[in-house]
């Protein structure tokens, strides 16, 4: 009696793990070439920064949209109220501190999100850095 317990029990054992390792798993699949970067930097009179930079991404036909692009900044001299974007020339509204970038923004793209197959510009600048 106590061998089939314990055969039950392992058995048991076996198929709790086995579902573990093949439950799905939620992730994003992120698969993009960023065709081209171009940054722009002015010396301002005052003796601040201002940047422009132009990113043109094209996303994978099998990836998720890219829906947040987190740029570095220089240094810790900066606020968002001072900054601008937008994707394919359309201005997106969610600038705020990256939270996975030291001394980044973090763009949300929103409804603007660059979609799998597309191409897509997005537009960045700050000024008072």
């Amino acid at each position: 009696m106590r061998n089939r317990i314990a055969k039950r029990f392992v058995i048991l054992v076996i198929l709790v793990v086995i579902s573990l390792i093949s439950s799905p798993v939620l992730a994003q699949t992120y698969a993009f070439v960023l065709d081209k970067e171009i940054v722009h930097v002015y010396w301002e009179e005052d003796g601040t920064l201002s940047l422009a930079y132009e990113f043109v991404f094209s996303n994978a036909n099998y990836a998720d949209p890219i829906d947040f692009i987190d740029v570095g900044m220089p240094n810790s001299s900066y606020s968002t109220s001072r900054a601008s974007a937008s994707v394919n020339g359309v201005p997106i509204t969610h600038i705020a501190e990256s939270p996975y970038v030291t001394n980044g923004i973090e763009l949300g793209l929103g409804s603007n999100a660059i979609q799998p197959g597309e191409t897509g510009t997005v537009r960045f600048s700050m000024t008072g850095i």
